[in-house]
């Protein structure tokens, strides 16, 4: 039932990003759009096991790769890398206030979005630094206020597994 919804949201926020977001509800700030798959795979990866937060991260960056005009399996090597890092140190800085998972959050959007830039900069051979650290800082704090509301539904309808339950 897990995987389902999954599907389904990932559908639903590549359709809501692709043609609602950018246009009609203000998402879209000078070229930069707040990034709604991240914040997905990080607060899944901080409830889910190891294995199903790297399952959660493929299938969002599959999503995301596939309604981008980025290289195929970009987002996808991030968005997994990211879930098994937070996975695995989940125990170390996991907690249920909203700020430390939002920090989270923060760091994983400045992961993905600087190391999505390093890799389209050498691919494209032509990376300007300055706007490069405009959008990537600019999307990051866009993809951070957006991050409550996955926040709160995953509260809600996702109780949170660590590994002291599953032993």
């Amino acid at each position: 039932m897990l995987w389902v919804i999954l599907v389904a949201t990932a559908l639903f926020i590549a359709i809501l990003e692709t043609t609602t977001f950018p246009y009609n509800l203000g998402g879209n700030l000078l070229g930069i759009k707040p990034d709604l798959f991240l914040p997905i795979t990080v607060l899944c990866a901080l409830r889910l096991d190891l294995l199903q937060a790297s399952l959660v991260g493929l299938v969002m960056g599959l999503a995301r790769d596939l309604f981008s005009n980025d290289p195929v399996g970009l987002h996808s090597s991030f968005f997994v890398g990211i879930a098994l890092i937070v996975g695995l140190l989940k125990d170390k800085f996991y907690n249920d206030p909203i700020l430390v998972q939002l920090l989270v959050v923060l760091l994983a959007s400045l992961i993905h979005r600087g190391g999505c830039a390093i890799v389209l900069g050498l691919t494209y051979h032509s990376i300007d630094p300055l706007s490069v650290l405009w959008k990537v800082f600019m999307g990051t704090l866009l993809t951070l206020a957006v991050a409550p509301i996955p926040y709160f539904l995953l509260k809600k309808f996702l109780p949170p597994v660590r590994w002291k339950d599953v032993s």
